[in-house]
């Protein structure tokens, strides 16, 4: 899913606590899912889960879109107006202008409970309900930028896949508590998810007329 995934160090104890359930009326993430198709770093081209978020902007993992020299959200173009390596967040301008509305984003501190994750499966957008932990402090080894990133963020009960990187995390009332960037490195049942508040953060300030910045070097 994502190129970091062997790369994740984290210490958590019990995050796979019996008891979790998603229960109750399930919300419809998955109506406002993209997929971010990328090119420039590989020979072929490599695709991300993307969210329509406030102002019609699409949020994405920036290790997705990192180093990328074209980037499609939707089929449609789109350039690249927020990209922050610490948090692993980018925010893509969409060139169709069709993008309106999209998920709300919930940037309180994360707590244990019920959730959904929209993600594509069979080419088709999902939701699959899953369980949280609490907000974790989450430390990542990047030996391409030799640096080490922490990030807000939580645990989820959801086997990621590549291509699931940028998937919206929801609680019951549709809000976006986080997104997917990582799976664990010993457990391929359980992921981790960069916490809605540090994706506030990056978004703050951005608009559809946001000018292009650059995607850096490949990973």
């Amino acid at each position: 899913m994502l190129r970091a995934t062997a790369l994740l160090v984290v210490a958590v104890a019990g995050l796979a606590g019996a008891g979790w359930s998603a229960e109750g009326a399930a919300p419809h993430p998955e109506r406002a899912t993209v997929d971010v198709e990328t090119s420039g770093c590989q020979a072929i081209s490599d695709r991300a889960t993307g969210w329509v978020g406030p102002g019609g902007l699409v949020v994405t993992a920036a290790h997705a879109v990192r180093g990328s020299t074209a980037v499609t959200a939707g089929g449609a173009a789109a350039r690249v107006i927020g990209l922050d390596l610490r948090s692993d967040v980018a925010v893509l301008a969409v060139s169709d202008g069709n993008h309106v509305g999209g998920l709300a984003l919930k940037p309180d501190e994360a707590r244990r409970g019920a959730a959904w994750v929209a993600h594509v499966e069979d080419g088709r957008p999902r939701a699959t309900a899953t369980s949280t932990s609490n907000s974790l402090v989450i430390t990542i080894d990047e030996p391409a930028d030799d640096t080490t990133y922490t990030r807000r963020g939580l645990a989820l009960t959801f086997g990621a896949i590549r291509g699931d990187s940028g998937a919206p995390v929801v609680d019951r009332t549709g809000a976006v508590v986080g997104m997917v960037f990582a799976t664990a490195r010993a457990d391929g049942h359980l992921s981790y998810a960069v916490s809605a508040a540090e994706i506030a953060r990056v978004l703050s300030g951005l608009t559809p007329r946001s000018p292009t910045v650059p995607t850096g070097r490949c990973a």
